[in-house]
């Protein structure tokens, strides 16, 4: 079992499109290839909601880390029905979770989150 916590999700991850050439030279490359309609999102229609992270410039693509994150766990054998995800993006929800990238276009306090796992007997 695998369990995935909060963490930026492609409604506000927004990567340039040297992210994506970096990903190339790594050992996932082709992974990155053969997936990368589902990885890398272009926002289309109307500005998003106040929480969501603005677009920056237009060369700017949205990644999205759950899905990549899904792919990186099926290559290794883990098994869908093994892979739990909390659906929260640490950027919407500036109430209850922390990010970085939000405190970069939002001043705000460092805040911190803790994870555990515990084994039921």
């Amino acid at each position: 079992m695998v369990a995935i916590g909060p963490h930026i999700q492609a409604c506000c991850y927004e990567v340039s499109a040297a992210f994506y050439q970096a990903l190339l030279a790594m050992p996932v490359a082709g992974l990155v290839k053969q997936h990368r309609d589902r990885l890398f999102l272009h926002r289309r229609g109307p500005e998003p909601e106040a929480e969501k992270a603005p677009a920056t410039g237009d060369d700017t693509m949205w990644f999205d880390l759950r899905a990549f994150g899904q792919l990186l766990l099926r290559r290794a054998g883990v098994a869908e029905n093994h892979i739990e995800w909390l659906g929260s993006c640490t950027y919407c929800t500036p109430q209850s979770l922390g990010s970085f990238r939000r405190r970069t276009h939002f001043p705000a306090e460092k805040t911190f989150q803790y994870s555990w796992i515990m084994r039921e007997a």
